[in-house]
């Protein structure tokens, strides 16, 4: 299973269903799985966003992947979709980070 979690502030982004979908078969694509509902996409909304400035004008997605799920080269694909999608579902001009983080398998076979 492969997590997607996207955080913004309220009203950022439009269409935020379709925004998920599209995010979780980039990916499912990216990543050549053909097992399906295998990759999730969460957006969450919160108000308490900020950089060291008080600036929240970001949007910021964090991808969570079992140790070795995804090579370098689908990391830096999937990070070149996701800086082309996640502006044009944004209402406003936003800053966007994208992390990774990888976790061993054992991680999410205690969730699922």
């Amino acid at each position: 299973m492969l997590i997607i979690d996207i955080y913004t502030i309220p009203n950022t982004l439009k269409n935020k269903k379709s925004l998920a979908k599209l995010v979780a078969r980039v990916v499912k694509n990216i990543k050549k799985d053909k097992t399906h509902g295998n990759v999730l996409c969460l957006i969450h909304e919160t108000d308490a966003l900020s950089n060291d400035n008080g600036e929240d004008n970001y949007i910021h997605s964090h991808i969570i992947h079992s140790s070795g799920e995804l090579n370098r080269s689908q990391q830096s694909k999937i990070f070149e979709e996701l800086t082309y999608l996640l502006p044009r579902f944004s209402e406003q001009t936003n800053r966007i980070s994208i992390s990774f983080s990888e976790t061993t398998p054992t991680y999410f076979s205690s969730f699922w």
